[in-house]
């Protein structure tokens, strides 16, 4: 089964068999950064689960995860990398 992008703006992500070697490298490095950072949330939230375990009062305990789904605009379809910051 293959997803189906949003009708609105299909254009906005690459075809990753259409994108250049370096812009694969680019996007293969922001991936593997998203994965780290997810990695470290899951570390996290499981030391936030277990403080009221340890508490014994983890079943009076209500855990509220909020995510604000993705980062700012300011990187559009590319992202932004620190390089980016020093160009002249």
């Amino acid at each position: 089964m293959r997803a189906t992008l949003s009708s609105t703006e299909p254009a906005a992500v690459p075809v990753r068999s259409e994108l250049s070697d370096e812009a694969k490298r680019l996007f293969a490095r922001l991936h593997e950064t998203f994965c780290g950072f997810v990695d470290h949330c899951d570390e996290q939230i499981g030391c936030l689960v277990a403080a009221p375990k340890e508490l014994k009062v983890f079943d009076d305990t209500i855990v509220l995860f909020m995510c604000d789904n993705g980062a700012s605009q300011e990187g559009k379809a590319n992202g932004t990398t620190i390089a980016e910051r020093f160009r002249t």
